[in-house]
């Protein structure tokens, strides 16, 4: 019964995406990032993501006309020059067939995300679009947490699905998508649903912790470090984000600290045999990349697990065969050329999103916070992901595709902006006549 309801309610929102894509998008958007059909118990039931991404895609050519802005989007550009390195590991892969399930899965991702940047390129829907986003991963972050918290503290060792597939990827996930709440609140007027993001930011956090991953909590610092370096009132910014934090570590104090103590504790280290498989892993992958450095094994991680036993040591045991590493998955992967692109696209777009929000404090807009939340979310992904291999994640293209979407709005932002001020000048200006005479 519950398939056949959120397959209703698909069905319809392609149908509105139809004659208004953004709908589509929204849709797309929300459930990438809420998994309705996990909750709905019906994951792989019917294509559900397949049936929203034709709605839209329909829908978007009646506005092909909005295809110039995007063109011209430095982050789409991006995104392209990284498919040229992809594309060539998948061609010249050491086994061909094993790339095309993974580059599929890769092109579907990057496809539905660019739709972002090619219907949402207006200030309202792009507000609506960060709220969206906010409030899908907060509901996540928000069911973990308060789960944990009623527990009277707990520790996920599993995930849910899809990008959250296990307790490490979770945790990136929502610590990705903390600063979209905490900002995101600020961006609707509507009270109920800011309250209810604020809440989501406490219990997200208390869902990250709760995770026990070492890397989520290193990247939950960096996002704290973003959105202390751009407060205003660092101190009381800085209470803040203790207040939202201590609780859910005090409830799992012991086994907590215990599993963060294996960050900096060699000795600690050598005994958690999931650091010491991530060890020998890294160093097998090294391996293989000085056999294969300018195109890699090939695209999508099948072709280095293939090759992974012939370069491990004899006798390490090293079991997973999975890099914990999104750079050196890369790198090991698709080649040199294509981490340097990879680079480039995410780094890139971090320091492009920093100069907006300089750009707009300078201007005197509270939209600041717009790209500030973004750059936060992705600051947090690239410090997380040295930690796990998160190529084809759906919610880190997402969030640049929707960065692509801001640099598209802020233009048309500031153009306003300074509108207003001359309208004000000149009216200010004939006051001051009109008074003179």
């Amino acid at each position: 019964m519950r398939e056949f309801l959120l397959l209703a309610v698909i069905v319809v929102l392609a149908i509105m995406a139809i004659m208004r894509p953004k709908i589509g998008v929204f849709a797309i958007v929300w459930f990438a990032l809420a998994r309705p059909d996990k909750a709905a118990w019906a994951s792989g039931v019917y294509p559900y993501a397949s049936i929203l991404e034709l709605g839209t895609l329909i829908g978007s050519l009646k506005i092909l006309e909005q295809l110039t802005p995007l063109w011209r989007s430095p982050v789409f550009r991006l995104l392209l020059f990284l498919l040229a390195p992809i594309l060539l590991s998948t061609v010249l892969a050491v086994h061909p067939t094993l790339c095309y399930t993974y580059l599929w899965w890769y092109i579907s991702c990057i496809s539905s995300a660019a739709l972002i940047p090619l219907v949402i390129q207006t200030e309202e829907d792009f507000r609506s679009l960060v709220v969206i986003i906010a409030l899908s991963i907060g509901y996540l972050g928000s069911r973990f947490g308060l789960y944990g918290i009623l527990s009277g503290g707990i520790r996920y060792s599993g995930g849910y699905a899809g990008a959250y597939s296990d307790n490490n990827s979770l945790g990136l996930a929502l610590v990705m998508g903390i600063p979209l709440c905490w900002y995101g609140k600020n961006l609707i007027r509507w009270v109920p649903v800011r309250l209810g993001l604020l809440v989501a930011t406490f219990l997200s956090i208390a869902a990250v912790i709760f995770t026990h991953s070492r890397g989520a909590a290193i990247s939950l610092v960096a996002a704290f470090l973003v959105i202390l370096l751009h407060a205003r009132h660092r101190f009381f910014m800085l209470v803040a984000l203790v207040a939202l934090t201590a609780p859910s570590i005090y409830m799992v104090r012991d086994s907590y600290f215990d599993r963060m103590e294996t960050i900096k504790d060699t000795e600690t280290a050598q005994k958690d045999e999931s650091v010491m498989d991530r060890v020998e892993a890294t160093h097998v992958a090294w391996r293989i990349w000085k056999d294969y450095p300018l195109v890699g094994v090939g695209f999508g991680s099948f072709n280095e697990q293939s090759l992974f036993r012939r370069y491990a040591d004899p006798g390490t045991g090293a079991g997973s065969r999975v890099i914990h590493d999104t750079y050196l998955q890369m790198l090991v992967d698709s080649g040199i050329f294509a981490l340097l692109a990879y680079l480039a696209f995410l780094c890139g777009t971090i320091i492009m999103l920093e100069r907006s929000c300089r750009r707009l404090k300078r201007a005197g807009s509270p939209l600041y916070q717009c790209p500030l939340a973004i750059e936060a979310s992705l600051f947090a992904f690239a410090v997380g992901s040295t930690f796990l291999t998160r190529i084809t994640d759906d919610i880190l293209y997402i969030v640049l595709m929707t960065a692509a979407s801001w640099l598209i709005v802020e233009p048309l932002h500031l153009e306003s902006l300074r509108e207003q001020q001359e309208s004000v000048e000149a009216e200010e200006g004939a006051q001051l006549l009109e008074a003179g005479a």
